[in-house]
């Protein structure tokens, strides 16, 4: 490790590139990340009389070579790129100023937090620690300017983009020194915090729009005449047809959650399919007249109850369950 005057600790500068996110797997709670991360430090052992950089892409002499140990404490797995070779560069000034980049893929653990799903916001985060360094040895910041960037072009299928930043996450940290003893420190921790947004276009088209148009079209039945149970009973076949298909998991795919989601309250809109067939059963009772005034208080009464009930769908995971989490 470099020594520095006073006995002061050394400060590592990094910063890092997302090239490429996605792959979210909320089975799995991780993600996949492709990143160029980029470190900077002094050592004045490497000092030089050249008048501009000296290059290093040589892997044998960086072999050689001191670099902080860093890691990224949340990845599940991490590999260095090597095609067609690899995948680093080192730059020293004259000071013995020190830049060292590098590209690095990692399957990261986030926990996705679906209790709102498919309305949910997520935060995920890529942490980077010094694995034998205390605080007091080596000092880990960002870069002042431009220490967490990412790559416009990235699409995300299922979220959005809402910010990439930056920041720590210091703290005191148990490690091992033998197996009889150990030891307390503090250690530097940074933080690359991503916020997302899941893109609600797929789930209106695939889940709202057909349960609302079921809901609608079940509506209709209560406008046939009481003398036509044949295209009541059609309309209630077809209800329950559609239901079916559209509750099939091959067309119907959600994460798999032991807690309560956002689409749980919306599978109830299926339950307006079945409300106007009691209606029939009725009428097969009771006398046309009071067969007609049902119809009449139902045409008004079940598109009346589905409009209150997405009033208060929609105000509380729109706004009420947001303005609670902040």
């Amino acid at each position: 490790m470099p020594q520095t005057n006073n006995d002061k600790p050394l400060d590592v500068k990094i910063g890092f590139y997302i090239e490429s996110l996605g792959n979210f797997r909320s089975t799995e709670m991780a993600f996949d990340v492709d990143l160029y991360v980029y470190t900077s430090w002094k050592d004045a052992s490497m000092s030089h009389n050249e008048t501009g950089y000296i290059l290093i892409n040589d892997k044998n002499v960086l072999d050689r070579m001191w670099v902080p140990d860093l890691y990224f404490a949340n990845a599940r797995t991490a590999y260095f790129h090597d095609v067609t070779v690899p995948n680093f560069n080192m730059f020293i000034d004259k000071d013995g100023v020190i830049s060292y980049g590098t590209r690095v893929t990692l399957t990261v653990a986030c926990n996705l937090i679906l209790k709102n799903y498919p309305l949910d916001k997520q935060t995920c985060s890529i942490k980077i620690i010094s694995y034998a360094h205390v605080k007091q040895e080596m000092n880990v910041t960002w870069f002042s300017e431009g220490s967490v960037r990412y790559n416009p072009e990235i699409g995300l299928p299922e979220f959005k983009i809402m910010a990439i930043t930056s920041d720590y996450c210091n703290g005191t940290f148990h490690y091992t020194i033998t197996d009889t003893s150990s030891r307390i420190g503090d250690f530097s921790c940074l933080l690359g915090l991503i916020d997302l947004e899941r893109a609600i276009g797929y789930h209106i088209v695939q889940s709202y729009l057909p349960n609302a148009a079921i809901v609608i079209i079940s509506w209709v039945s209560f406008w046939f005449a009481l003398v036509n149970s044949y295209m009541r009973r059609a309309n209630k076949y077809n209800n329950l047809a559609q239901s079916m298909r559209w509750s099939t998991p091959g067309i119907y795919n959600h994460p798999e959650t032991d807690t309560d989601t956002e689409d749980d309250p919306l599978r109830r809109h299926k339950l307006g399919n079945f409300v106007s067939q009691p209606e029939l059963v009725y009428k097969a009772m009771f006398f046309n007249r009071r067969a007609l005034a049902v119809d009449q208080i139902s045409r008004a009464a079940f598109p009346g109850a589905f409009a209150c009930f997405n009033l208060v769908y929609w105000y509380y995971y729109l706004y009420y369950s947001n303005s609670v989490e902040s």
